[in-house]
C-alpha cells in the first residue's frame, strides 16, 4: 500500500499506477484523474466500465450526480455481479461458498442518480441529532457549531439518496 508518510506527489503517482492512469490529483481524500488515456489496470470496475463502454459518462459525471444505468454505478453493478456469480456458482457446484460484498454507499460522494434523491428533495429531517446518538453516524449528519443547518439537511437528504438506492438493490 501508500504509505501515510509518502508525500503527496508520491503518493498521487502511486494512486494513477494502480488505477491504470497517467496522472491523478489527490485532495481531502478524493481523486480526480487527469487523463482520460488509461492503460490496462487492477481496478475491476474501471475495467467493467471501459468494456461496458460507460466510461466516458462515468468521467464527465463527476462533481454531479450520476447518471449511470443503476447496474452499472458502482453498487449497482458490484450486486449485479455477486448475484450472477451466485447464479452460476448454484448451478455449476453443489458446495457451500463464502462470498463478502462490501458495498462503498451509504458514502461520499453520495452521488446516485436523481430518482433516488427526489423523494427527499423537500424532507424535513430532525436537526439536531442528540449528543449521545451521535458515535455511528457520518460526521456530515451530526449538526454543530460550525456547521449551518442547510447544509446539515442537504447531507441528510443525500445520504437518504443512497440508502434509498441500496435498499433498491
Amino acid at each position: 500500500g501508500i504509505q501515510g508518510n509518502t508525500s503527496a506527489e508520491i503518493k498521487c503517482a502511486a494512486l494513477a499506477d494502480v488505477m491504470g492512469f497517467e496522472r491523478a490529483f489527490a485532495s481531502l481524500g478524493r481523486a480526480l484523474l487527469l487523463s482520460k488515456e488509461r492503460k490496462p489496470s487492477d481496478d475491476a470496475y474501471l475495467n467493467a466500465l471501459h468494456q461496458l463502454e460507460y466510461f466516458d459518462q462515468f468521467y464527465e459525471d463527476r462533481r454531479q450526480l450520476s447518471t449511470l444505468p443503476d447496474d452499472v454505478y458502482m453498487d449497482g453493478y458490484f450486486t449485479k455481479s455477486a448475484i450472477e456469480w451466485i447464479d452460476h456458482h448454484q448451478k455449476k457446484h453443489d458446495q457451500p461458498f463464502f462470498l463478502w460484498l462490501n458495498l462503498s454507499l451509504p458514502h461520499g460522494p453520495l452521488d446516485v442518480a436523481q430518482p433516488y434523491h427526489a423523494p427527499y428533495a423537500t424532507k424535513q429531517f430532525q436537526r439536531v441529532i442528540p449528543a449521545g446518538d451521535v458515535s455511528d453516524l457520518p460526521s456530515e449528519l451530526v449538526a454543530s457549531k460550525y456547521k449551518q443547518s442547510k447544509s446539515v439537511l442537504d447531507n441528510q437528504r443525500q445520504f437518504a439518496a443512497c440508502v434509498a438506492f441500496i435498499d433498491m438493490l
